[in-house]
């Protein structure tokens, strides 16, 4: 009887265990594609903001900014669970980071285009371990921060490369650069920024959440730049491990 009941509990212990399971599974693909659809809808801002608007429609334009940003801080935060390490449903794989590169790319394109920007890359044959969303994402946010805030007829220049058992990304812009500020907040504990300015605020909450990804993903972030000289974002990945 007493090990009837015994096993009973263990049973019911193990079926609650896979079904917080699967609850996490789910929130996190919900909420990598929120937050992918909200990158989108970001670079589509980008896209509006190299229009002419009246006042009213820059006005509109810098609510909606605002609002993307309160949306990327909750889905982080509390759906994906980027205060911890790593977040549920988080699946490292085996992935080709030329292709990866190439996606994140094309899928900027027209925000690129919109100010004749050119993208240059030459990018090596290279397979990583990481977590293909979450790199995806890293990419996209770094790429579309150096179109940003990179003049008109700017370039931005992607390479890679193998240097022991790591491969090294880097993503360099001619643009603004970024203040001594705003990169070291980035490297700090990550909350909901506090600046004013939408576009100070966008830079520092996507590059915490990049730091934040690739640090899961076993890999390394860091960036070199001063105001007026443009930036430059390296990227180190473990390289993936190949079948005996």
């Amino acid at each position: 009887m007493q090990e009837s009941l015994v096993k009973t509990l263990q049973d019911e212990i193990e079926n609650l265990r896979e079904q917080e399971q699967a609850k996490a599974t789910l929130l996190s693909a919900a909420g990598h594609e929120i937050a992918n659809n909200l990158h989108v809808a970001s670079g589509y801002l980008t896209l509006i903001s190299s229009e002419n608007l009246s006042e009213k429609g820059h006005e509109y334009l810098a609510r909606s900014e605002k609002a993307i940003l309160a949306a990327q801080v909750v889905v982080m935060n509390e759906i994906l669970g980027i205060r911890h390490d790593p977040p549920p449903g988080f699946e490292i794989q085996a992935i080709n980071l030329a292709v990866l590169i190439q996606g994140a790319v094309e899928s900027l394109h027209q925000a690129a285009e919109s100010k004749s920007i050119k993208i240059d890359h030459d990018l090596a044959d290279v397979t990583v371990s990481a977590a293909q969303r979450p790199l995806l994402a890293a990419i996209q946010n770094v790429v579309q921060n150096a179109i940003k805030f990179t003049p008109e007829g700017g370039w931005v220049r992607i390479s890679s490369q193998v240097i022991d058992d790591r491969a090294i990304v880097r993503i360099a812009d001619n643009g603004i650069g970024i203040s001594k500020e705003v990169q070291e907040a980035i490297f700090a504990q990550f909350e909901a920024p506090r600046s004013s300015g939408s576009k100070l605020m966008a830079t520092r909450l996507g590059l915490m959440i990049t730091h934040k990804a690739i640090q899961q993903c076993g890999g390394e972030f860091s960036l070199t730049s001063q105001p007026g000289e443009g930036t430059t974002v390296t990227i180190a990945l473990p390289l993936a491990k190949t079948p005996q």
